[in-house]
């Protein structure tokens, strides 16, 4: 039985490895790709209270684009002041404001007026006039002053103006002379609508945003006999504003907010010219992501319940008993005894 156990033992490893493998699929799925950044377009809005709704109007309209996305410019604000906080630009301005408070009392105009520029100059380098204002107002204030300390009113009623754009809840204290109070109280009176922000600065907020590519001010203003003015501007190549589309209309009429939905739906139109139509995607068979559940292959027999295990098992056992019987020789011991 030495033979029988060896060729069985032998042969049930290749037995038990008759059942194929199973092949596991580690290939991953390819990650889809980003979308591409959708291009912006920077908002500026410049309104007075007659003006605004019909401003949000045009606004609204202009937004409801699929070429590109709109940004407000108050959006900006958080970045614009972390740069200028970076940079210490009002920190710096106030330090040079000191000194020109103190060359003012000290009857040093020239020196005064030089500081006061400087200052200016610091201020006007960052964003502080976009959403905090008050510090270069002062500047614009205490400018004022010392022209008419100078014997200039031109120049003190343009410092003044520009201040009340500034900040128009701005009012020189009780401390200053009537002749400045009364200079301030004419150019209040006659200060024109608000104006709107300085080219060079939009350009340098647009640089800010990011995939941004045009900046749009949309404006709205007082005008004679009850009228409201909406223009609509852009960044010239010469660096300043270039005239789109303008509407004169009458806010109280029955249809102005249509009108000026019409007039934000026509910029719309221009706009989406200058932003490339987005990409078309070539149609692909629809790929389903989530795996279908699949019928598991019918569980296979051990190889102790297959047939042919059995067939073999028993020819080798039958050619262990038969073969020794077959090549056995027949030896007769015969022991022959002679008896006297």
């Amino acid at each position: 039985m030495r033979l029988t156990s060896a060729l069985i033992v032998i042969a049930l490893p290749y037995l038990a490895s008759a059942a194929p493998a199973t092949r596991r699929d580690t290939a991953s799925r390819p990650t889809p790709s980003a979308p591409a950044a959708h291009p912006k377009l920077l908002l500026v809005t410049q309104t007075t209270a007659e003006a605004a709704k019909l401003v949000a109007a045009v606004v609204g309209e202009v937004g409801a684009s699929e070429r590109y996305g709109t940004r407000p410019l108050s959006a900006l604000t958080p970045l614009l002041r972390q740069q200028d906080t970076s940079a210490r630009v009002i920190a710096r301005a106030a330090v040079l404001l000191e000194l020109a408070r103190k060359a003012m009392l000290a009857l040093d105009h020239p020196l005064a007026q030089q500081k006061l520029d400087e200052a200016r100059a610091i201020l006007r380098s960052g964003f502080v006039e976009l959403y905090e204002p008050t510090p270069l107002a002062q500047v614009e204030l205490l400018r004022g002053v010392v022209a008419l300390n100078r014997a200039r009113p031109d120049l003190a009623r343009t410092a003044f103006t520009e201040a009340l754009h500034l900040d128009p809840t701005l009012a020189p204290d009780a401390h200053y002379r009537p002749q400045v109070r009364a200079a301030f109280a004419e150019a209040k009176t006659k200060r024109p609508s608000a104006p709107i922000p300085r080219p060079a600065l939009i350009t340098r907020a647009l640089a800010k945003l990011a995939h941004g590519r045009r900046a749009l001010v949309v404006a709205g203003a007082r005008g004679e006999g009850g009228l409201v003015v909406l223009r609509a501007l852009q960044l010239a190549t010469s660096g300043g504003y270039g005239e789109v589309e303008a509407l004169t209309l009458t806010a109280s009429d029955a249809d102005a907010l249509a009108r000026a939905k019409s007039f934000g739906a026509k910029l719309r139109r221009g706009l989406e010219q200058h932003f490339p139509a987005p990409a078309t995607q070539p149609t692909s068979r629809k790929v389903d992501l989530v795996p279908k559940r699949v019928a598991p292959p019918p569980a296979e027999k051990p190889w102790y319940k297959r047939w042919y295990v059995w067939a073999i098992a028993g020819a080798v056992v039958g050619a262990a008993v038969v073969i020794p019987l077959a090549t056995r020789k027949d030896v007769v011991d015969a022991h022959v005894s002679w008896a006297n």
